[in-house]
């Protein structure tokens, strides 16, 4: 399971999940948490590449992606197919989400010795067409949708219950709009620890170890992108000067 949050302005885009992934499978319970890269033969003939670490976020030519839901490995399956797609708006995204699960998704569910049928799969993405940033969330369970031209998006683990995560997303407008300059984007890195901190206490399937992205749109040729990857627990109270300390220019 996964926590991940996305939200998109003309100026300022952000993506942020948890890293932690463990993997179950039916050899006897594989724990990999983002130590060591893994190649994970699937019983169809096909090999899914699994990264060494944080592998729940990933950056694309077009934006960045993160993946929420059960299967880590269709997640994985998703990201490989997004990297070779061909995405040219944001409306792009969830149709090759959809493409990538109808020819992955029967060959990994088959990993499973009891699959759960509740089981879904949800890719919160981030999307950077030049004017403005945009978010698209498409989740895949027993049915696929997706949510267009929404300001933000969160994805929570299903172990939180449905009033939780009704609460947050009712106060996230409260909580993520801040003052468009360099102490707006320290507080909002706090608030944004605050939600995946309140997760974390809430769910045993999410970590207390955060990686946000920030993208912010100087001009309309410049954009800088900053990474921070750190405990929540620790960003939620922490000074501007701390925070700013964590980010990393990539």
């Amino acid at each position: 399971m996964t926590f991940v949050l996305g939200m998109g302005t003309p100026p300022l885009g952000v993506i942020c999940a948890d890293t932690r992934m463990n993997m179950r499978t039916p050899a006897g319970g594989i724990d990999r948490n983002d130590t060591g890269e893994l190649d994970l033969s699937l019983r169809d003939g096909s090999v899914l590449n699994i990264p060494p670490i944080r592998r729940k976020i990933r950056r694309f030519d077009w934006g960045w992606a993160a993946g929420a839901g059960s299967s880590h490995l269709l997640n994985v399956a998703i990201f490989d197919h997004l990297a070779d797609a061909k995405v040219h708006e944001a409306n792009d995204i969830c149709s090759h989400v959809s493409s990538a699960v109808e020819q992955r998704g029967d060959a990994i569910r088959s990993e499973f010795t009891n699959p759960d049928p509740a089981d879904r799969v949800g890719i919160i993405c981030l999307f950077d067409d030049g004017s403005r940033f945009s978010v698209r969330q498409c989740v895949v369970g027993s049915e696929f949708h997706q949510v267009e031209n929404a300001d933000y998006a969160m994805s929570f683990p299903t172990d939180v219950g449905r009033g939780f995560s009704r609460e947050w997303n009712q106060h996230a407008s409260e909580l993520l709009f801040v003052p468009e300059n360099s102490t707006g984007l320290w507080e909002l890195a706090r608030r944004v620890a605050g939600i995946i901190h309140a997760v974390h206490e809430n769910s045993a399937s999410v970590s207390d170890w955060m990686d946000l992205i920030l993208m912010v749109r100087q001009n309309q040729s410049r954009t800088i992108t900053l990474q921070l990857h750190a405990r929540s627990s620790e960003v939620r109270t922490a000074d501007d000067s701390w925070i700013a300390g964590q980010f990393q220019r990539i």
